[in-house]
Order: C-alpha cells, then structure tokens, then sequence
C-alpha cells in the first residue's frame, strides 16, 4: 500500500493493483473507538482495508491537508429509518381508519338495525336521561307533547312509536334520539309563542328520527363498542353510551338539511301556517347570537341565514288555506311542575 495526496495505491494478494481515491473512502466505526484503521470502499458489499500501523490517518492528511475521510453511519441506521417510515406509515393508517374507515363502517351498521332494537335503545336512553334527573314530573305536559308528535308523524306511516320526554331545562332546545325519542326542554315550550311554533321543531326532529339521522351519528362516533355490545345484545351499555354522547352529537350538514326540508313537507302534507315555520326559525336565529359555538342544537345545525332563506323560499310558494293546531288549552301551557317549583 502507498499513501499519496489523491489517494491510496494497493496491491492485492494476487498481485493486482488497484487505486482508492480519498473521496470513495470511509472509516468504519471500529476506527474512532481506538482499533486499527478500518477503510472501506464502495457503498454496496464495500472492499475493506485494515491499517494497523499506528499514525496512518495523521499522516494521510499530511500529504492532503483537504482529505475528510467520513466516519460510515451505522449499519442499522438505514433500519432505523425503515422503522420510523414504517411506524409514521401505521400512525397514518390507524387515523384514517378512524376518520374514515369508522364512520362508514357505522353508517353500514346503522343501517342493518333492526327498528325494535333500534326502539329499545332510545327507551333505555330515555331512562337514563331521566334517572340523572332530567325528566319532567308533570304528566299532562308530557302527554300533550306527546299527541302533537304522534299527529304530526301520522302521515309519514313511519312504524316508529314514539316517545315524548319533557326536560328541566331552561335551553331553547330539543333533540331526537334513536328509536323514536323526541327530548324536548321547557324552555323551547316557554318561549314559543304558538302550538305552531313548537310543532316546526318537532316536525325537524321527527325528520331526523324516521331517517335514522341520530343513529348514524352515534354509530359513526362510537363505532368499537356500540358494535361490540349489538353483538352481544348489550342494549343498556349502548344506551349508556349513546346517552353520554348525546349532548355532543353532531348531524352531517346533509341531515340537518334533509331535516328541514322534512318538516317543510309534513307543515304542507297537514296544512300547517308556513309562515309559523318562518318566524320560529327567526326566533332560533336571534339566539344563536348570544350562544357559545357548542351549545347543543343550535349550533349542530347549518348556518341560520342559509335555513331561513330556504324556509321562506318554500313559504312563499304555500297557496293553501293553512289550518291551526288545537292540542293545548292554553299556550304557552305550564311547566313549573317540571322545574321542581
């Protein structure tokens, strides 16, 4: 071997000479810990060529000051990537499974329940809603809702029955769980001006039930589990989850919309004031103003001017003789019983 400033010149066992320029050549690792100069070439099966005379490295750049003889990464780093490619890969994989893969899944699920199981998991739910004390004690309040909902979903011959809960609760609100179970909060019945007024909101909800909007929802959110528990006929686990998830379920915008377009239809098909419709979303528009953006079922709901500019779109266009609404006595009807007063 014979060191020069471009390289070096070396001369096999067999007697071939072969000449390794410095730039082609790297220290293996063995070479910084203390051993003999270790020197190889080549990236794929590399020759190697071990020093083992003291001082070679010092005076290889002596005869080239600029030589820079790398120290080769370590065999396993070209693993380590692979690793890390691989892990970044499953991390990806694992996030579009449950943004992706999930919801369809539950959407698929959705749609092979059958409507007495589907029945039993809106009263199971009921009873939980009703056990964290948010039920309502007065009876006759509960059932006058109850027959507007039930006139209201005649026409649409869904083979739901429907279940009516009555909720302490001062929220401009109202909700459809799975099954048939309309949650409707005193405040929405306090501070609607007629039996029109609420009939508008429950007709939207009605929508979202015979359409199952509510049970695609939890599905697609609670997809493992609700699954797991449907096999094994678990309803009040199920219940018990969809329950808890309730408050924070968000309908597709193509649901919300469906919804509306829902209750339009059943206010022609029964011959209700469109202009009621028309004012009651007016109303829900001035208090989404004052709401914080998750606060329940305003704000789960597609943009108030876009709704309202549908709403009155299709009023407009109403040519019959609209009929009213004879299911309370006196509006709006009393609900203190039902705040515990």
């Amino acid at each position: 071997m014979v060191l020069a400033s471009g390289g070096l010149t070396i001369q096999r066992s067999g007697g071939e000479t072969v000449y390794w320029t410095y730039k082609d050549i790297v220290r293996s690792r063995d070479s910084v810990s203390g051993g003999p100069l270790r020197l190889e070439h080549g990236e794929k099966n590399p020759e190697v060529l071990v020093i083992h005379q003291s001082g070679a490295l010092a005076e290889i750049r002596r005869l080239d000051p600029a030589v820079q003889i790398p120290v080769r990464r370590c065999a396993g780093a070209g693993w380590w990537k692979i690793a890390a490619i691989f892990v970044s890969f499953t991390g990806l994989v694992v996030v579009a499974v449950y943004l992706v893969i999930l919801p369809m899944i539950g959407e698929a699920v959705a749609d092979q329940v059958p409507k007495h199981w589907e029945e039993r998991i809106g009263k199971a739910m009921g009873e939980q809603i009703e056990s964290m004390g948010g039920g309502c004690r007065d009876q006759e309040a509960q059932s006058q809702v109850l027959r507007l909902v039930n006139d209201l979903a005649r026409p649409l011959d869904s083979g739901y029955s429907f279940q009516v809960i009555v909720a302490a609760d001062r929220e401009m609100n109202a909700f459809a769980a799975p099954g048939g179970v309309v949650i409707v909060n005193t405040g929405l019945i306090e501070k609607t001006r007629t039996q029109e007024h609420l009939a508008a909101v429950l007709a939207h909800e009605i929508t979202h039930v015979v359409g199952r909007h509510g049970t695609r929802a939890v599905m697609r959110e609670l997809t493992f589990s609700i699954a797991l528990n449907y096999v094994t006929g678990d309803v009040n686990a199920v219940a018990a989850q969809m329950a808890g998830n309730l408050a924070g379920l968000h309908y597709r915008r193509e649901d919300e919309t469906a919804a509306d377009q829902g209750a339009m239809d059943l206010f022609a098909r029964l011959r209700l004031e469109p202009r009621a419709m028309v004012s009651m979303f007016e109303m829900l528009g001035e208090k989404t103003q004052d709401l914080p953006a998750a606060a329940g079922y305003l704000s789960t709901h597609p943009s108030m001017p876009e709704r309202l500019e549908r709403i009155k779109a299709w009023a407009a266009k109403q040519t019959y003789s609209p009929s009213y609404l004879r299911h309370f006595t006196a509006w709006p009807p009393t609900t203190a019983k039902c705040r515990g007063l």
